[in-house]
C-alpha cells in the first residue's frame, strides 16, 4: 500500500514518465539496379507512397529507374525520353515522372514524362533568371517544390500548370553558399531541408516561411558535419543523412536526438560518402551512393516503451 501511494504521489508531483523511443535499423539488401557490365551512378532517390514504388535517378545512364515494393525494376526509361542530365526524379500520382534536367535553359528545369516514358508538355514559371534548381519534391497534394541547393532558392509550383506558388531564398546573411540537400514534406505541411555546409536542418512552413533550425557541427553522436537528406520514418520520426560522418541520424519530432546508424566502408550497411534518402510508410529506408553504384535498402524499427 505504501508503495503503490508513493507511486502516486511521484506521477501527481512529476507527471508521467517520458517515454523511450527504442529504434533499430537493420540492412536489408543492396538492390541490384546495373545491367551487365554498365555502370551506374544513381545520385537520388524518391518514394511514391501512393503507387509504393522507387524512382532511382542514374545520372551516368540518364536514366529513371522505377521498382516497386518488392525492389524489382519495373520501368527504365530510353532514349525516347531525351533525358540528358537527370536529377532528382520522382513518380507523380498518375504514375508519370517528373524530374530536373540540368543541361536545359532554365524555363526548362522541371520535366514531366508520361508513364510510357513519352515527354509531355510542361512548363513551369521560373521565379528568377537564371534558375537552376538541384532538388525536386513532389508535394502531397501534386505541388511541385524544387531548391536550388548553391543558392538557397526554393520555389512551389502548382503540379499541373506550372503556376509559381511562392519562392523563398533560405541562404542566412552572410553565406553565399551552402549545397543543400533534397527536403522532405512533413504530413502538416512543413518542410525539412538539409543544410550541408550550413551543419543544420531548416525547417519551414507550407509557404516556406522560416521557423527554425536545429543541429550543430561536430563528430560526436547527433552532431552534424554535412548533411545531404532527410525522410520521415512512420513513427513520424526524422531521419538525417549526413554525407562525411556516413552516418544516418535519427530526430523526433520536436528535434530532439534520438540515435545514429552507420559507418564509412563499402561494405553491407556501410557509408561511403552517401547523396540520397528515402523512406516509405512500411518502413523501409533507401540510400543511394553514387560513388559506389549502389542503392542500399534497411528496415526500420520503432517502438515506444515506459
Amino acid at each position: 500500500m505504501l508503495t503503490a501511494l508513493l507511486t502516486l504521489v511521484f506521477v501527481l508531483f512529476l507527471g508521467v514518465p517520458a517515454l523511450a523511443a527504442d529504434i533499430s535499423m537493420s540492412f536489408i539488401k543492396d538492390l541490384g539496379l546495373s545491367r551487365g557490365a554498365d555502370a551506374i551512378r544513381p545520385v537520388a532517390v524518391t518514394h511514391q507512397a501512393d503507387l509504393q514504388e522507387v524512382c532511382i535517378t542514374d545520372v551516368v545512364g540518364r536514366d529513371l529507374i522505377i521498382l516497386n515494393c518488392h525492389g524489382l525494376e519495373v520501368f527504365r526509361t530510353d532514349a525516347g525520353a531525351g533525358i540528358a542530365m537527370p536529377a532528382s526524379g520522382c513518380l507523380t500520382r498518375d504514375g508519370g515522372l517528373v524530374f530536373i534536367e540540368r543541361s536545359h535553359h532554365s524555363s526548362e528545369a522541371i520535366r514531366k514524362l508520361n508513364l510510357f516514358g513519352e515527354s509531355v508538355p510542361f512548363h513551369a514559371q521560373p521565379p528568377a533568371d537564371p534558375w537552376r534548381p538541384n532538388h525536386l519534391v513532389v508535394a502531397r497534394n501534386g505541388d511541385l517544390i524544387t531548391l536550388d541547393a548553391i543558392s538557397g532558392l526554393m520555389a512551389r509550383h502548382e503540379g499541373n500548370t506550372g503556376d509559381l506558388l511562392w519562392a523563398a531564398h533560405l541562404l542566412p546573411t552572410g553565406e553565399d553558399s551552402a549545397n543543400m540537400g533534397r527536403p522532405v514534406e512533413h504530413a502538416d505541411g512543413r518542410l525539412f531541408v538539409p543544410g550541408g555546409s550550413l551543419h543544420s536542418v531548416m525547417v519551414l512552413d507550407a509557404q516556406g516561411n522560416f521557423l527554425k533550425s536545429f543541429g550543430q557541427l561536430g563528430s560526436n553522436p547527433g552532431c552534424f558535419s554535412f548533411p545531404v537528406g532527410v525522410a520521415l520514418t512512420p513513427a513520424g520520426n526524422l531521419l538525417v543523412l549526413d554525407r562525411m560522418r556516413h552516418k544516418i541520424l535519427v530526430f523526433d519530432a520536436d528535434q530532439k536526438f534520438l540515435d545514429e546508424f552507420g559507418s564509412i566502408g563499402a561494405g553491407p550497411g556501410r557509408f561511403y560518402q552517401p547523396l540520397a534518402i528515402a523512406s516509405s510508410e512500411d518502413g523501409f529506408v533507401y540510400v543511394t551512393q553514387g560513388l559506389l553504384g549502389l542503392v542500399q535498402v534497411f528496415r526500420i524499427s520503432e517502438s515506444r516503451d515506459l
